[in-house]
């Protein structure tokens, strides 16, 4: 039977900052589950087997039953519901009740280190990255695979590349995972920085090019966004012209120097993020670099521990998610509870939510010279999962700091000790950091390409991953954050408050649709 472990290690091969709080990983145990709940786990997965094609999404029911039973015991007390018949009128104790109904029963779904568990799942394309990698060092041997590359949509055939292109093939993960070049040559890694190349585009667009050899043979029913065909011109005259003449010596020497300075990213990236990267799709990219480079080094067995933290049982069966969304689950669960201002009634959950939440706040900017390699800074800043994980998040910051600056309103003997100032005033200065010169805030990292680079958009599935937008992405996040620097009880320099606050105002609604 699966069980799920909460803020639990794993063995000498994992390393944390906050001793694992908002782990959450599923484990094998033959012996685990009594008799009865082994048969409630049989009869849920024949139940959603029965109506896969009317329900298509899992309802958790795995995490529920052991987080409800064996975290907390079958949860508080549930009031009775309130039924409001026709149009019969709604009174304030309906309500009230409907409220203590949901908290309550929400309440019972926290885990002890105060996160709420949950699958962060969607997108398939996830599942064959992985399933190429345990096939190249385990089996090699089988037929192509194929899998919807959406949730609900088409199917993308998965070409076994490792075995069709060699080594160019580990060369173009080491390149895309670094956060390098678009463009299908490694040896623009060595070009002077001052040239306006893409060798240094952010890491989401570039892990997609793992497909980059086979960009011409996608099936037809998922080339969501086409590429002009002068771009597969030029794409295919690098890899077929330029990639073979770059092979040989002595440009060859050329190239092992590029990868080196790939593999110096990729080992950076693993080491400030724990192992875990930004996101499953580098995982697994980085998790194949370094095992070409050595199969049996420490980087590889670090990146082998970390990889429960990807996967998800649930009476579907099991899933590839991206890692979690445990902070942001939790900041916003504690706004919504506080909201109902029904916090006299749930202490305990707010006080267990607000420790996690000062648990999972970056307190130190990423090792080394964090510049050199890319990175921006990081220390105060709330990721989507958890502290261990490291990369920063905007509006993921902007929702821990609102959480923090309520709770630290309420009484202390309800729901404990509010944060440091000084640990608020660094999820400030990220926020602020992030904010580009039109106003807007860009997701976890200062807008560096440029916007021609959309002109080679190496994906058919996404149509403009090139480059970060910095707008206004959200009118609410906008309003969100100007309303936490006004909250903000300590001293905050008033011109750089009000940058913030007009430079934005003045911008955000300019784009706005007509619908609103």
């Amino acid at each position: 039977m699966w069980r799920l472990k909460i803020a639990e290690g794993g063995g000498a091969w994992l390393t944390t900052t906050n001793d694992h709080i908002g782990r959450q990983h599923w484990e094998f145990d033959a012996e685990a589950g009594t008799p009865e709940e082994r048969a409630e786990v049989e009869r849920m997965r024949e139940e959603f087997n029965k109506n896969r094609f009317r329900f298509k999404q899992s309802a958790d029911l795995f995490m529920r039953m052991q987080v409800l039973r064996k975290e907390n015991g079958c949860g508080p007390m549930i009031p009775a519901a309130i039924k409001v018949q026709g149009v019969e009128e709604i009174t304030e104790d309906a309500i009230l009740t409907t409220l203590r109904r949901g908290i309550s029963y929400y309440s019972s779904m926290q885990a002890h280190d105060g996160h709420w568990p949950a699958e962060s799942a969607g997108p398939l394309f996830s599942v064959p990255p992985l399933h190429s990698d345990y096939w190249e060092k385990t089996v090699k041997t089988g037929q192509m695979g194929r899998w919807p590359a959406l949730g609900n949509g088409y199917l993308t055939t998965v070409v076994p590349l490792p075995f069709h292109h060699g080594e160019n093939f580990g060369s173009l993960y080491w390149e895309c995972t670094s956060g390098m070049a678009v463009i299908r040559c490694p040896r623009v890694l060595v070009a002077p920085k001052i040239l306006p190349h893409s060798s240094r585009n952010h890491v989401v667009l570039l892990s997609l090019g793992i497909y980059a050899n086979v960009i011409l043979v996608w099936k037809k029913e998922d080339l969501y966004y086409p590429h002009p065909f002068i771009q597969d011109v030029l794409w295919g005259f690098l890899h077929y012209f330029v990639e073979p003449v770059l092979k040989c010596w002595p440009f060859s020497k050329l190239r092992d120097k590029a990868l080196g300075i790939a593999m110096e990213h990729v080992h950076y990236e693993d080491k400030s993020s724990r192992y875990i990267c930004i996101g499953y799709v580098e995982k697994v990219l980085c998790l194949l670099a370094c095992w070409v480079e050595d199969p049996n080094s420490d980087a590889y067995k670090n990146h082998l521990a970390r990889l429960p933290d990807f996967y998800w049982v649930a009476e579907d069966g099991m899933k590839i998610q991206a890692v979690g969304s445990q902070t942001w689950s939790a900041s916003l669960s504690i706004q919504a509870i506080l909201s109902a201002d029904l916090a006299q009634e749930y202490g305990p959950t707010l006080r267990k939510a607000h420790d996690f939440v000062k648990a999972s706040q970056v307190l130190d900017n990423r090792p080394g010279d964090f510049h050199k390699m890319y990175r921006h800074i990081c220390k105060g800043a709330w990721t989507f999962v958890t502290r261990d994980q490291g990369w920063q998040v905007s509006d993921c910051t902007a929702e821990g700091l609102k959480a923090a600056l309520l709770l630290s309103q309420m009484p202390p003997e309800l729901v404990g000790d509010e944060m440091e100032i000084e640990r608020l005033y660094d999820a400030v200065n990220v926020v602020l950091s992030l904010q580009s010169a039109n106003g807007g805030l860009s997701a976890w990292e200062p807008v560096r390409a440029q916007r021609w680079l959309e002109k080679l958009n190496p994906t058919e599935l996404l149509k403009t991953p090139s480059s970060k937008k910095s707008k206004a992405f959200v009118v609410q996040f906008l309003g969100d954050m100007i309303g936490h620097v006004n909250i903000l009880l300590f001293p905050l320099k008033q011109a750089c408050r009000m940058h913030f606050i007009s430079n934005p105002s003045s911008k955000s609604f300019q784009e706005v649709a007509p619908d609103a």
